[in-house]
């Protein structure tokens, strides 16, 4: 599996999970309810030491249910880690 080949692991914080990389590469992973029945996710890549540098979204988009917003989003960063994220 890819996330096992990177060492990832997706260790959800409520509504989100904090991927670092390395010393100046992290993403984050956000799920919110967005209106009844229907939750937004969110790929940022960031610089997990330094707030001066801006957060970059990779993408965002929509499902029906929490746990489909975070499985999605995980498929997302995994897709990214392979190549760009197309963004709906």
């Amino acid at each position: 599996m890819l996330a096992e080949n990177h060492g990832i692991s997706f260790d959800w914080n409520g509504t989100f999970c904090e991927i670092h990389l390395s010393d100046d590469l992290g993403y984050i992973l956000d799920v919110r309810e967005w209106c009844v029945d229907r939750y937004v996710y969110m790929v940022d890549k960031v610089h997990p030491h330094d707030n001066d540098v801006p957060d970059i979204t990779l993408g965002q988009w929509h499902a029906p249910t929490e746990a489909e917003a975070r499985s999605n989003a995980e498929k997302a960063f995994l897709r990214h880690l392979s190549g760009p994220v197309l963004v709906q």
